[in-house]
This record gives structure tokens, sequence and C-alpha cells, in this order.
């Protein structure tokens, strides 16, 4: 008698190096592991061969109208696909598209959701309010989802407590979010090849590393750089693209800052040393956001040892974790004097900035590829 074949098969529209280390964890359970969507960008660590890589239509972020259109087609190519070819496999769905879980109501496949976004919370951030009638749908849907489900994860305690309007506490289980790379540990300036191409020896570098977009409350660092422009010892860097960075320029050329440098988004194989060549980390997120999300830049800083100040106000995640692990602080962003402040006393502070530096070390070790097995 043969022995059925242990099937799982992840939906997730857009895949990075987080989807390729829950891969290979699925691959040492599993006898047949795929996975539908546009395209997995690797990391350091390669997916494994024995995955299955199913297309799906890209998801399109440049406009509402284009998300909407993205995220449906998806939606519908995610159903016929797990209908026709995928019948007997579990299926783990992300929340990317947001709507494809809806797909579990309709099929008899054993299934989980991987909440990464919360839906249809999120639609306050676009004007949808939870008397809406398609926030009001979507919540009912989601009760139903959650009841059928095998399990729900999601990415901190503050997500959990709002998924509990939507299942049982039982069901809903936390996994961290790590960082990308082994190749993330802290680099001495002297040996880092970024900090010399860019001229940062002897430099305090404040870094803001990240997309620069609408959620990204980044302009008040313009303030703190303005403030800070006779600290001839401090530099601020704001690496990356976004919709806010053109502005952003135009602010810091308007009020001719010297001590600002803004660079493009790096390739993947230089972040080590960009990141490592920061002597604070700045992490930053829309107040909507930040209160139940960690942004994922925060252990790849946590990794190159660098302490972190967090631009949010204190019922956040970001300052839940800071609390916890000591490595940083969290200010709001109408604070731009306490971040001044924040920012000269750690320069000054040799024996605070040491301390911060080894708890994000510390800190960092509970956030390694290796919580992908906590899916399992």
């Amino acid at each position: 008698m043969s022995i059925m074949k242990k099937r799982i098969v992840l939906v997730n529209q857009s895949s990075g190096f987080l989807v390729v280390d829950d891969l290979n964890a699925y691959c040492t359970k599993y006898d047949c592991v795929s996975i539908l969507c546009a395209g997995i960008k690797e990391g350091v660590r390669s997916i494994n061969p024995k995955v299955q890589i199913d297309k799906i239509c890209k998801y399109n972020k440049a406009s509402t109208l284009r998300r909407l259109l993205t995220w449906s087609l998806g939606t519908i190519q995610v159903l016929f696909k797990l209908l026709f070819k995928y019948r007997n496999f579990e299926v783990v769905y992300y929340t990317n598209p947001p709507m494809a879980c809806f797909s579990a109501l309709l099929l008899r496949n054993k299934f989980r959701i991987v909440e990464y976004d919360i839906y249809p919370n999120a639609l306050e951030a676009i004007g949808i309010s939870d008397r809406h009638i398609i926030y009001r749908i979507w919540k009912s849907i989601k009760k139903k989802l959650y009841a059928k489900a095998d399990a729900i994860y999601t990415l901190s305690e503050g997500m959990k407590e709002i998924l509990l309007e939507y299942g049982e506490a039982e069901k809903i289980k936390v996994v961290p979010l790590w960082s990308a790379s082994d190749d993330f540990k802290p680099i001495c300036k002297e040996q880092n090849p970024f900090v010399k191409e860019h001229h940062l020896e002897n430099k305090f570098v404040v870094m803001y590393s990240g997309n620069i977009g609408y959620t990204h409350s980044v302009e008040c660092l313009i303030e703190v750089a303005k403030n800070m422009q006779t600290d001839n010892d401090v530099k601020f860097l704001m690496i990356g693209e976004g919709k806010k960075k053109t502005d952003l320029v135009a602010q810091a050329e308007e009020l001719n800052l010297r001590n600002i440098t803004f660079l493009p988004l790096q390739d993947f194989n230089v972040l080590p040393y960009s990141l490592a060549s920061a002597d604070l980390g700045i992490i930053t997120l829309d107040e909507n956001v930040s209160r139940v999300s960690v942004p994922s830049k925060t252990f790849n800083l946590m990794a190159v040892g660098v302490p972190l100040l967090a631009i949010s106000n204190n019922d956040t995640e970001m300052f839940r974790l800071i609390s916890k692990y000591q490595n940083g602080r969290c200010i709001s962003k109408s604070n731009v004097d306490d971040i001044v402040a924040y920012i000269r006393e750690l320069k000054s502070d040799k024996m605070l900035k040491q301390k911060y530096c080894n708890n994000s070390l510390l800190a960092s070790k509970d956030f390694t590829f290796k919580n992908s097995e906590l899916y399992l």
C-alpha cells in the first residue's frame, strides 16, 4: 500500500527572502512543496531545488487602481489553480493578495493564514471605515475563515491582539520576522569599504535606509539635520527611493544642508556594509501601521549591532521591542528637540552607545531564519 505524500502550496504574490526561508523549512517536513507567486527575490539563502514555482500575475503598487487590479487578477488565478492543480495540497495563504484566502471557503483544502498585513483593518488607511459595507462584509468573511483555518500566524503580539476580534487566541500564533542574511554582522569602520567610499571616517552616522514613501514619517529628519548643522562630526544618510524623496532633497537643498546625503537604494550585497556604517539606525512608519508592526529593516540593523531610534509613539510595537531589549529609544516625530538631544547624548556617551550596540546584537539572536521553523 502506497503512503500518501505530504503536499503543501504557499500563496504569496510578492515573495522575498522571508518566504524563501519558509519554503526551505517546509521542505524538511513535506514531500512536495510549491508556491503560487509572481516571482521570488532570493537573498543569501537559496531556495531548495525541491520547490516548484507556479507563476501568477505580478503585484503592481504604482497606484491604488493597479493594486486592486493585480490583487483581483491574482486572486482569480489562485482560486483556479488551487481548484484544478492543488486539490490535495495543504494551503498557506499570505496576505498578498489579501483576498486570496477567500478561496478557502470554496475549497476543501486544509489551510493556514499568515497575516503580514491585517485586513480589513488596513482599509482605513485609504478612507474605508469600519462602517463601510466592504469593511463589514470582509470582516464577516474573515471570521468564517478563522473558524475554518487550522492555524493563523502573525508577526507580533500587538497584531495578535487585533486579530482576536476574528478568532480564538489558541489558534493565533506569533512568528517574529528575522534578518535577511547571515552576512549582517558588525564591521569596524576602518575595515568597511562603504565608509571609505562615502568619506564617513570620523563621522557619527545617523542613517535611514529603506522606502521613502508616504507611509514613512521621515520629514522630521530634515528638521533634525537643520538643528544640528553646527555638529560637524554628525552625518545624516538617507538611503532609498520613494515618492517623498524628491521633496526631501528639495527641502535639504533649499536649507543648504551640508550634513545630509541622499543615496539610491543599495544592492543587496552592499547592505551589510552600508548598515554597519551607521552609528544610529532610524526606523519610522505611519502612525496607524507602527502600532502593530515592526519593519523588517529593524532586524537587519540589530544584526549589525546598531543602536535604534524609532520615530514613533509609545503605544507601538517598536516601543515594546526597544523597551524589552534596551537597545535604543522611541521618540515622536513632533519632538525634534528630543531627537537632537538623543543623537548628541549617544555621540558623547560611549558607554551608552556600546550598551545599545551590545543589546542590539543580543536581541538579534531571537530573530534568525530559524524562526521559519515555527510554521511547521
